[in-house]
C-alpha cells in the first residue's frame, strides 16, 4: 500500500486507523511480542519511568514527578510478571501498584548497541511509499498497563503509529480545540505543547471549556496503524502491557512551527536562567530537556525564519488555511471507511456528553478517569484578604506562582504567533 500517496490525496485532516495494513510483511517487528524484542535488544539498558497505577491517588503523572530506573527488557518482563529477583534493578518498585514506561526511545540509538537485527529489517517506511530516509527517527514505546503520556500536541509533522503488541487507547482532539485544552509550555519540551488537564481526574470546575471540545477515541490493537494529523492533541494510555513504534513525517506547516518553536525557546531560555533560580525558573524545563545559550537560541531563530522565507509558497498557505477551518461536528455515529478503502476506518468522534457516557459502551473500553463537575463539587470563591499583599508567610510561594503564570502567558501560542508576525513584518520593511 502506498500510504504516503493515500495520506496526501485524502487531505481531510481526520485521524484514521488501518487494520492489517498491506505491504509490511517484511517488517520483523510485525506481530512481534515484547519477548521477541527482548531477543533483539538483549542486555541493553532502557530508561523506565515509574508511576502510580491508581488515578485516585496520582492522576496523570508528569515526567518531573516520576522516578526513573535503568533496566533491560528481560528485567521488565520479570517485573511485570511479579517475578523480579534480587538482581533486578526494578525490584524496589511494586508491580501491583506501579506502572513502568520506556517511552520515546529512538530505535536507531538502541540498535547501534545490538548486532541481532538491522533497522531496515525491523521496519522500513519505504515499503509504504515513503523515501528511503523517511522515518529514520522512528521511536519505540514499551510499557505496562496504566502507563500514559500527558495530553499534548506535537508541533512538527504528522504521526504514524504501529501497534506491535497489547492495547493502547488514544483520545484525540482537533487543533481548533486548543483553547478547550488549556495549553501550556511549562514544563518546556522542544516541539511539545502540553495540556494542563489531568485526563485521569477530569475537573470541569477548573477546566470548564473542555465541555466544548470534540474528543475522538480509539483503542489500538496489535496490527493496527494510526494516522495522527498535524497538530492533533492526544492523550495516550496503555490498557495492557504494550509496545508500539511511530515516526513523524514532515508537512507544509512545519516551516511556521520551526519559527514559533524557536521564539518559544528564546523566551523560555530567558526566563529559566540563573537570575530566575529563586523563582523556580529551573523547574520550567522537562527533565529530558536541556537549554542552549541565548546566542545559540537566537541563531536557531534566524535559521528558522530564513528557511521559512525561502520555502514559502502561495499554494502552501492556501492549503494550510483550508485545513485550519475544517468544521468540527458531533460524530456519535460509527464512521465509515476512509475513501471506501477496505480495512480502514476514521477514529470515532464524540460530542462531550457522549464522551463521558458513550452511546455504545462496548465500542470502547470505559475510561478509568474520575470526573469532577459543578454538580458533584461546587467551586467556592476564595475569601478576599484584608491585606492585598496576602499573608507574609506565603509571599515567596505566591511570587513563584505569579512568575510561572507570567512565563505561561508569554510562551502561549497566541503571544508567540504575534511575535512571529511582527518579525515577518520587520523583514518586509
Amino acid at each position: 500500500m502506498n500510504l504516503r500517496k493515500f495520506i496526501v490525496e485524502r487531505f481531510d485532516d481526520r485521524p484514521f486507523v488501518i487494520n492489517n495494513i498491506i505491504g509490511i510483511d517484511s517488517w520483523k517487528i510485525k506481530n512481534s511480542s515484547i519477548q521477541k524484542l527482548n531477543s533483539w535488544l538483549q542486555n541493553i539498558n532502557l530508561k523506565f519511568r515509574m508511576g502510580q497505577k491508581s488515578c485516585d491517588i496520582a492522576g496523570v503523572q508528569w515526567e518531573g514527578s516520576c522516578k526513573f530506573v535503568y533496566a533491560t527488557l528481560e528485567h521488565f518482563l520479570q517485573w511485570s510478571a511479579h517475578q523480579a529477583d534480587e538482581n533486578n534493578p526494578m525490584k524496589e518498585f511494586d508491580s501491583s501498584t506501579l506502572w513502568a514506561y520506556a517511552d520515546y526511545m529512538y530505535l536507531k540509538d538502541l540498535l547501534e548497541q545490538s548486532s541481532n537485527v538491522d533497522m531496515k529489517e525491523l521496519l522500513d517506511w519505504a515499503d509504504l511509499g515513503f523515501s528511503p530516509d523517511a522515518g529514520k527517527d522512528s521511536a519505540i514505546w514499551i510499557g505496562s498497563e496504566g502507563a500514559h503520556t500527558v495530553c499534548h500536541q506535537d508541533t512538527y509533522g504528522y504521526n504514524l503509529v504501529y501497534q506491535v503488541s497489547g492495547e493502547k487507547r488514544w483520545t484525540l482532539f482537533h487543533p481548533s480545540d486548543e483553547d478547550c485544552l488549556y495549553p501550556t509550555r511549562v514544563p518546556y519540551e522542544e516541539s511539545s505543547v502540553f495540556s494542563k488537564i489531568d485526563f485521569l481526574k477530569i475537573d470541569l470546575n477548573k477546566f470548564p471549556k473542555l465541555k466544548k471540545s470534540t474528543p475522538h477515541v480509539v483503542t489500538l490493537k496489535a496490527g493496527d496503524m494510526l494516522f495522527v494529523p498535524h497538530k492533533w492533541w492526544h492523550f495516550v494510555e496503555n490498557l495492557q502491557n504494550s509496545c508500539s513504534v511511530n515516526a513523524w513525517f514532515p508537512c507544509d506547516g512545519d516551516q511556521s512551527s520551526h519559527v514559533t518553536e524557536a521564539i518559544t525557546r528564546v523566551l523560555i531560555g530567558l526566563c529559566s536562567g540563573e537570575q530566575s533560580s529563586d523563582l523556580g525558573g529551573k523547574t520550567f524545563l522537562n527533565p529530558t530537556e536541556t537549554m542552549s545559550s541565548l546566542q545559540e537560541n537566537l541563531k536557531y531563530l534566524e535559521q528558522a525564519a530564513t528557511l521559512k522565507r525561502k520555502s514559502f509558497r502561495k499554494n502552501n498557505s492556501v492549503v494550510l488555511q483550508n485545513a485550519s477551518v475544517i468544521k468540527k461536528k458531533c460524530s456519535c455515529q460509527l464512521p465509515g471507511s476512509v475513501g471506501g478503502v477496505a480495512n480502514t476506518r476514521y477514529v470515532r468522534g464524540y460530542c462531550f456528553p457522549h464522551f463521558r457516557k458513550p452511546l455504545d459502551p462496548t465500542s470502547i473500553t470505559s475510561s478509568s478517569a474520575t470526573w469532577i463537575d459543578d454538580k458533584s463539587c461546587p467551586s467556592k470563591r476564595p475569601k478576599r484578604s484584608a491585606d492585598p499583599r496576602g499573608d507574609a508567610s506565603s509571599t515567596e510561594c505566591n511570587t513563584k506562582e505569579m512568575y510561572k503564570r507570567l512565563v505561561e502567558c508569554i510562551t502561549s501560542s497566541k503571544f508567540v504567533r504575534l511575535i512571529a508576525e511582527e518579525l515577518e513584518m520587520g523583514d518586509e520593511n
